[in-house]
């Protein structure tokens, strides 16, 4: 039971985007969580200039029927306004 445990990612529910240069530089947490409060309840962590985690607590299925974080991801890439220049699900 515990080696399954370590097997498990730690991270299941965060997701790192890195924006295009500058789109989120000036904009404080709040205004970025904005971006995506359809998708669900989440903790948001501006790590750099242009990059943030985003930590589902919950995942809205009118949004994301499947509740995965690889289908928020995914549409997450397809949102031309978000200007995402990479998603992935942190590990």
């Amino acid at each position: 039971m515990v080696q399954q445990a370590s097997e498990q990612h730690e991270f299941q529910t965060t997701v790192h985007l890195q924006f295009e240069e500058g789109f989120i530089m000036e904009m404080e947490a709040q205004q970025i969580s904005k971006l995506f409060d359809t998708y669900g309840d989440f903790f948001l962590y501006k790590d750099t200039h242009n990059s943030i985690y985003l930590e589902f607590f919950y995942v809205d299925p009118k949004m994301i029927p499947s509740k995965k974080m690889t289908d928020v991801i995914e549409n997450l890439l397809q949102r031309q306004d978000l200007k995402i220049v990479e998603a992935t699900q942190h590990r």
